[in-house]
């Protein structure tokens, strides 16, 4: 019990009104406290501007997957807010994963992709396309490693090397440059089962794949994954190539 000489009467709103004005104050403290770095998507081509490496996060401590060369041409399908260096903490993904940092890209009008403009209609079908296709499938999940040559790893440029020397007994070429000179250079709108897809500047590819029709490909990524059959990204290669 309480006297009734030291206290008096209020209404409960008076009450109710401090408790919810505490319990507001205590939720815009702890919205305030998170912070979480949203992937907003883009479409960019991008030209490295050093050689740069290619990592699985938006972060200079996350895994190195990949590497460009200075004045690679890139195509960047997603951008965030990741660690910052040299004064920007902006990253971009690519279209054939990973991240990079815009430290050191800039960006290139779409003409420098001339694999995609360019025409050539008297171009022979692939060599034994659909043979290329069933001998590339046979690999799906056998995993990647960089310099992998087959039949148990495989980095990309070592994957097609190795099905067309299954298939048709020629050497194509043991990295993407060399086998950018294996046929003939085509729209990457008129690749079929067969053909070869590369991203990247002629010249300074960093990237290649076997096109299993006119809108899917296969492929060996990067480190962590497997050889696997996709359609996402067909259309951001650079160009196509009909082997002779």
């Amino acid at each position: 019990w309480i006297t009734a000489a030291y206290t008096q009467a209020v209404t409960s709103s008076t009450t109710n009104n401090s408790s919810n004005s505490g319990n507001t104050s205590s939720n815009t403290s702890t919205n305030n406290n998170t912070s979480t770095a949203k992937e907003q998507a883009i479409s960019k081509n991008l030209q490295t501007t050093t050689s740069i490496n290619v990592r699985s996060d938006a972060s200079t401590t996350a895994s190195v997957v990949s590497s460009l060369s200075s004045n690679a041409t890139v195509k960047a399908v997603a951008q965030k807010q990741g660690t910052t260096v040299s004064g920007t903490a902006t990253w971009y993904k690519l279209s054939s994963g990973g991240w990079v940092t815009a430290a050191y890209v800039k960006e290139v009008s779409s003409s420098s992709n001339t694999g995609n403009s360019s025409s050539n209609t008297n171009v022979s079908t692939s060599v034994n396309g659909a043979a290329i296709v069933a001998e590339a499938r046979k690999y799906i999940g056998t995993p990647y490693q960089w310099g992998g040559k087959g039949p148990d790893v495989f980095d990309c440029s070592g994957f097609t090397r190795y099905v067309f020397l299954q298939v048709t007994g020629k050497n194509i070429g043991d990295w993407t440059v060399p086998q950018e000179s294996a046929g003939t250079i085509i729209p990457v709108s008129q690749a079929q089962a067969g053909d070869l897809l590369f991203w990247g500047e002629k010249g300074n590819t960093y990237h290649v794949a076997i096109a299993t029709s006119n809108s899917s490909y296969i492929h060996a990524p990067s480190t962590g994954y497997t050889v696997t059959e996709a359609k996402s990204g067909f259309g951001t290669a650079s160009f196509a190539l009909r082997v002779k």
